[in-house]
């Protein structure tokens, strides 16, 4: 269904492609991250990927884009804010 704009005009346009950036940025950008992580020894839960542990800091933490949660000892914790 065709809305009208206040011309009485009822164009609509299909985007071709990514509107800002890449269409496979967004994925990109994950892989990049977690090859990262696991270079800094950081191990990548199975059942759900954005999930990661390291037990010699004894820290696990949730990313999601750039936003993350993490749980473990305050030593481990930090650690794992500095290398982000």
């Amino acid at each position: 269904m065709a809305h009208a704009d206040e011309y009485g005009d009822t164009a609509t346009f299909k985007i071709q492609g990514a509107l800002y950036g890449k269409i496979n940025a967004g994925y990109l950008y994950e892989k990049e991250r977690n090859t990262y992580l696991l270079g800094l020894g950081y191990q990548q839960n199975a059942m759900d990927p954005s999930f990661y542990y390291h037990r010699g800091l004894a820290v696990r933490f949730c990313i999601q884009v750039d936003d993350f949660l993490t749980q473990g000892t305050k030593k481990g914790c930090a650690q794992v804010i500095k290398d982000f």
